[in-house]
C-alpha cells in the first residue's frame, strides 16, 4: 500500500494523480497557474491567519493544504 501511495502521489516519476487543482483546470497541466493564483490573491488562507509552512514555494492549490485549511476553518467554528 505505501508503495502503491509513493507512485501515484510522490514519484519518483511523473504523477499519474497529481495533487494540485491547476494541473486539471488548466490545458498546459502546470502549477502556478490562474487556479492556483486566484486563492492566492484572494488571500483566503491569510485572513484566517493561515499560514502553510511551504507558502512560497507550494501551489496554493495543492490538496494536502487545502484540507488543512478546512480541518483549520472547522475548529474555528
Amino acid at each position: 500500500m505505501l508503495t502503491e501511495y509513493t507512485r501515484l502521489f510522490i514519484g519518483p516519476t511523473k504523477l499519474p494523480v497529481p495533487p494540485w487543482e491547476s494541473v486539471y483546470v488548466s490545458k498546459e497541466r502546470l502549477l502556478f497557474q490562474e487556479s492556483s493564483l486566484k486563492v492566492r490573491q484572494r488571500q483566503c488562507y491569510l485572513n484566517y491567519n493561515f499560514l502553510p509552512a511551504k507558502y512560497r514555494s507550494e501551489a496554493d492549490d495543492h490538496i494536502a493544504l487545502e484540507l488543512d485549511f478546512m480541518y483549520n476553518l472547522s475548529s474555528l467554528a
